[in-house]
């Protein structure tokens, strides 16, 4: 402590190493003086002892990408945690709710789609507007996710026979058929959605060409 900062800037840059600022007490190490021993010097631990109103994220990105984990920009503040800046920090960093606490503007679909598949579970993609939720979003979700009560969420144009059998065969029962629009209920659809499901009065709506003996025998056996 006998050598005041005035006098460490007095013997010349090569004495004024970091090791030295440290001795010369804390009031002595403001960012200025940090930057004057040079980068190497500057490492983001550095950065904590000088205070945290030195360390805004400008000083962050000077200190080097390698300084710079989500950690350190949730410590910067929430201001300086722009998307973008989440970008630079790695993939590793921008799970989803580093996005959510990013903001809404910043959470499009292709924004988790680089999140990985495991954050983006149908919740998610409810969060994200219906805008984003296409068929072919739920099937890369995976077949977990795409129950009917799903299906009928992104609207009826969406759901068409072939993407019923995609749910499975538990999901297509008859409402679930009618729902779907009488041209894609014939007979063979009926046989597959099981024998419960096919009364005599589904059979007339399915259409006369439908209805032969050997179906009625088959229906009065079943009863």
């Amino acid at each position: 402590m006998a050598l005041a900062f005035s006098t460490l800037q007095a013997a010349g840059a090569a004495a004024v190493g970091f090791s030295t600022l440290q001795a010369a007490g804390a009031a002595a190490v403001g960012f200025s003086t940090l930057q004057a021993a040079g980068a190497d010097a500057v490492g983001f631990s550095t950065l904590q002892a000088a205070g945290a109103a030195a360390v805004g994220f400008s000083t962050l990105q000077a200190a080097g990408a390698a300084a710079v984990g989500f950690s350190t920009l949730q410590a910067a503040g929430a201001a300086a945690v722009g998307f973008s800046t989440l970008q630079a920090a790695g993939a590793a960093a921008v799970g989803f709710s580093t996005l959510q606490a990013a903001g809404a503007a910043a959470v499009g679909f292709s924004t988790l789609q680089a999140a990985g598949a495991a954050a983006v579970g149908f919740s998610t993609l409810q969060a994200v507007g219906a805008a984003a939720v296409g068929f072919s979003t739920l099937q890369a979700v995976g077949a977990a996710a795409v129950g009917f009560s799903t299906l009928q969420a992104v609207g009826a144009a969406a759901v068409g026979f072939s993407t019923l059998q995609a749910a499975g065969a538990a999901a297509v029962g008859f409402s679930t058929l009618q729902a779907a629009g009488a041209a894609a209920v014939d007979f063979s659809t009926l046989q597959a959605a099981g024998a419960a499901a096919v009364g005599f009065s589904t059979l007339q709506a399915a259409g006369a060409a439908a209805v032969g003996f050997s179906t009625l025998q088959a229906l009065t056996t079943s009863q």
